[in-house]
């Protein structure tokens, strides 16, 4: 067996990043804006519920 082989073994995420898998590839590249993303919804539904002035 060749050194090669050990570096391309289980690539199943981003080409180039070898030895990912796609749970580790998605926790890598997706996850923090996801995450952003997420924090800045609640944020203006919070803001809507709870700090809305009433009429």
């Amino acid at each position: 067996m060749s050194p090669f082989m050990v570096l391309t073994e289980g690539v199943t995420g981003i080409p180039g990043i070898t030895g990912l898998t796609f749970f580790e590839t998605f926790t890598i590249m997706y996850a923090p804006p996801l995450i952003i993303a997420a924090a800045i919804v609640f944020l203006f539904v919070y803001l809507a519920v709870y700090k809305n002035p009433k009429d």
